[in-house]
């Protein structure tokens, strides 16, 4: 073969590398426009309420921060597989125009390719959850959530897996392809539920007055910041042994609840004390007989 023969024959595989290498450029830089295009997004609901939970001083750092690691974490995925679709698909075209077998290699690469999917599908799960987890932004770092049955707030999210750091300290790994669940005590906004018991001989009107009275009180003076709403007074939710359950909950800021929601009780709980209404407790009456056959009574 000369070398006319040889320029004649790679002329084939170089314009099709050449191409790839074109639309590899392309790809790159619709990613990179992606990226520029999600970061200029204007700031959602959902990032506003995050700032005011975390009470950061520069809360647009915080969200970019955010915002640019979601954006960079799928952009990079979905370059990597486009490019590597691309490469492999223009080495085959490559190969083929050069006069070179390429069914052995798709067999044999078939074959490994099967085996590899059946050594890795977990691993592909939790890619491929993971990529969703960030795409459709069901939760962010910082947020509180419950997943796979842990609980915690969120310190990283991966492609692979989610790391939560729960009340005690504890750092727990979550594969994403385990996570079929996921809720979020911190999205948008968050709520601290009450239930108050009121005893049977007390009126239940004075009770819930005292409790919105309290409510409104955090609401108007040092927590006006933290409770967005005045208080939902449910009403009346259950007939307990010893007292009538009534119902209600606080609307706070995301992540801010149980901090509110703490401070209400202790509030609560000394208004009631102070207007002469007592937290019923569980007891019992026991009825003893005597020799006499006359009963006495004791509690």
């Amino acid at each position: 073969m000369d070398y006319e023969e040889i320029l004649s024959a790679a002329i084939g595989p170089v314009i099709i590398l050449a191409v790839a290498f074109i639309v590899t450029r392309l790809i790159m830089w619709i990613v990179k426009r992606f990226e520029h295009g999600y970061l200029e997004q204007d700031e959602d609901e959902a990032a506003r309420v995050s700032r005011l939970q975390r009470g950061i001083a520069d809360p647009d750092d915080f969200v970019l921060g955010i915002r640019r690691k979601r954006a960079l974490t799928m952009s990079t995925l979905l370059r990597a597989a486009a490019i590597a679709l691309v490469w492999i698909v223009a080495i085959i075209l490559a190969l083929e125009t050069a006069g070179l077998p390429v069914t052995p290699l798709l067999a044999a690469a078939g074959i490994g390719g099967i085996a590899i999917g059946f050594g890795a599908q977990s691993l592909i799960k939790d890619l491929i959850s993971g990529f969703f987890i960030l795409l459709e932004r069901q939760f962010d770092v910082g947020d509180t959530v419950a997943l796979a049955e842990v609980k915690g707030t969120v310190e990283r999210i991966e492609l692979r897996s989610t790391v939560l750091r729960d009340i005690e300290g504890r750092r727990h790994v979550v594969p994403n392809g385990e996570i079929r669940v996921s809720t979020n005590y911190t999205h948008i906004f968050s709520r601290y539920a009450v239930t108050l018991p009121v005893p049977y001989e007390v009126d239940v009107d004075r009770a819930i007055d005292i409790a919105g009275a309290v409510a409104e009180e955090m609401r108007t003076g040092s927590y006006s910041s933290l409770i967005t709403e005045p208080v939902n007074i449910l009403g009346v939710d259950d007939y307990g042994d010893s007292a009538v359950n009534v119902r209600l909950y606080l609307e706070t800021v995301p992540g801010r609840q149980w901090e509110v929601g703490r401070e209400y009780r202790r509030r609560l709980i000394k208004a009631l004390e102070a207007a002469g209404i007592a937290i019923p407790y569980p007891h019992q009456e026991v009825i003893l007989r005597q020799q006499d056959g006359l009963p006495s009574t004791t509690s």
